[in-house]
Formats: C-alpha cells, sequence, structure tokens
C-alpha cells in the first residue's frame, strides 16, 4: 500500500495530464481497496470509512440495480483503515517494528443454530501471509483445549503450540455441516488482519466484520450476535486464560 501511494503521487506529479487505472478481476474488492487508499492519501476524504462509502456510491450504477457494489470484503476495508493510522500516526511509512505475537484463545459466540450448534463440527486453520503455519480441530481437539458453555452460547478454544504470528495473517474456519453457507474461500468465514494493529492484546470481530458472515443472505444461520474474539500474548508469555 506504501509502495502503491509514492508511485501513484510520483507518476501525478511528473504531468497534469497523468491519471492512473486500477483494476482487478471484478473491478470491486482489490480495486476499491487500491482507490480508497490513495483517496486517504491525497486527502480527498478525512477517514477510510468515507473514502470507502465514496467508492461504494460512485461504483453502484442504480439503472442496473439496488445492489451495493463497494469494496467486497470487511477485510479489505479494515486494511483501508490500517492505512489511515499509517498515515496519521506513522507519517506514511509501514511500521518499523511489526509485533510477533501468539494467539492463545479463539472466542466465538452465537453458535446455536450454525451446524451442530456446540462448534464441533469447526476446524481453523492458521496462514502467516498465504502460507499455512498451523491447524486445529474443535470436534477431536487436535492442538486445541475447547470447552463450549451452553448458557452464554459461547466457544471457547484455547489453542495448543500456536506458532509466532507477525505481518499479515489470516484464518479461515471449515465447517462438516452441509447446511452452513460458504461463500469466500469455499468456508463459512475468515479474515485477515494484520499484528501491528492488535490493541490490548485483542481481537474483536462482530459478524458484520467477518468476511462472508457480512452478507445478509447467510443471516439466516448467522444471527445478529455471531462474533470471534481473539485473546493474544507475546512469545514466552505465560498467563492464566480466563474461560469467560
Amino acid at each position: 500500500m506504501t509502495r502503491y501511494v509514492k508511485s501513484v503521487r510520483s507518476w501525478l506529479s511528473e504531468d497534469k495530464e497523468n491519471v492512473i487505472a486500477v483494476h482487478c478481476k471484478g473491478g470491486k474488492g482489490r480495486t476499491g481497496t487500491m482507490i480508497c487508499i490513495w483517496l486517504v492519501e491525497a486527502g480527498l476524504f478525512d477517514s477510510a470509512e468515507a473514502s470507502l462509502d465514496y467508492f461504494g456510491n460512485r461504483r453502484t450504477d442504480l439503472s442496473v440495480g439496488s445492489k451495493f457494489q463497494g469494496v467486497e470484503t470487511p477485510s479489505q476495508s479494515r486494511y483501508v483503515g490500517y492505512f489511515q493510522q499509517i498515515k496519521e500516526k506513522l507519517e506514511g511509512e509501514p511500521p518499523a517494528d511489526v509485533p510477533t505475537l501468539k494467539i492463545r484463545q479463539i472466542k466465538i459466540c452465537a453458535l446455536a443454530g450454525v451446524g451442530k450448534s456446540n462448534g464441533s463440527d469447526f476446524s481453523c486453520e492458521i496462514f502467516l501471509e498465504r502460507n499455512k503455519v498451523f491447524d486445529c480441530n474443535f470436534g477431536d481437539c487436535k492442538n486445541c483445549q475447547v470447552e463450549y458453555q451452553s448458557e452464554p452460547d459461547v466457544l471457547l478454544v484455547t489453542l495448543l503450540n500456536c506458532p509466532d504470528l507477525s505481518g499479515d495473517v489470516k484464518l479461515r474456519f471449515q465447517c462438516t455441516t452441509k447446511s452452513v453457507p460458504r461463500g469466500y474461500e469455499n468456508c463459512p468465514f475468515y479474515f485477515w488482519f494484520h499484528t501491528s494493529f492488535i490493541e490490548n492484546k485483542r481481537l474483536y470481530l462482530k459478524r458484520d466484520c467477518l468476511d462472508n458472515p457480512h452478507k445478509p443472505k447467510t443471516w439466516r444461520t448467522f444471527r445478529e450476535k455471531f462474533a470471534v474474539e481473539l485473546l493474544f500474548s507475546t512469545p514466552g508469555e505465560e498467563e492464566e486464560i480466563p474461560l469467560n
């Protein structure tokens, strides 16, 4: 992102007639992400949210249909927000010291009605950039300890031997129950984050911030309170993990 905006600024400054063309396969997700980044960099909008709204409104052709045609996934929108922080707090340069973290616990809320309703049909993969570095199965407790609390409808998954994570990280969740809807990545839900932007060793993502459950067509399965929370630690840190 930072290399991209420097290249755009250099090109546009060479000649007032110069323009940029940004494209991908569909012209929404990756294209919109990079356009919104430039809108923030150029100062045309003060926030990532405003740039995303502007792009989506300009991209949506009401003569064709009413479906909003903005940036595709919450993770892409999240990274536009990351860029806003880089611009405002780091003078446009990427973080110099990227922290290394471990995921100690995954908390999933409002699982009732999702597959077997207790998480026993779910598993999770962790990717560092695009390389798979870890996987765990909630049903047979592979690489994890699992507790489902029925009264609050919360699944607590404590990871065992999670590797060090630094930079761009993706979590992808799979489910063996066929009735659970799947979307991008051929999975029920997934998301990306960057360790430089984790605050207080926690990341909480409500339904609208998870890739795939953000789409209204999945809301019969993923209810309004569906959410995922990650609890982190630093390498070598040993703390008691709360179970509620």
